[in-house]
């Protein structure tokens, strides 16, 4: 939901285009930088504290992207197939 309102936000001043690219950018930085993260082994807590704050980045972005794109799937369809 926090991710919704930012990014609706950004939608509403700079369209909803500029979202989805925000937070598909974001939803791929937090995957890739999870990816790189070392093992509880080799960075004990630290490790463990950055899986979770990646993780509510990817949720953040989620929310955002969740609401965003079914705007712009809806502005995308011409008139005459709406409610197909």
């Amino acid at each position: 939901p926090i991710g919704s309102l930012f990014l609706g936000k950004v939608a509403d001043r700079y369209g909803s285009k500029t979202s989805i690219e925000i937070s598909i950018m974001m939803m791929g930085i937090g995957s890739f930088l999870i990816g790189c993260l070392p093992s509880y082994s080799v960075a004990g807590y630290f490790g463990a504290i950055m899986l979770i704050l990646l993780r509510l980045v990817q949720g953040f972005s989620m929310g955002g992207q969740y609401v965003c794109s079914m705007f712009f799937a809806v502005h995308g369809v011409p008139k005459e197939n709406y409610g197909l």
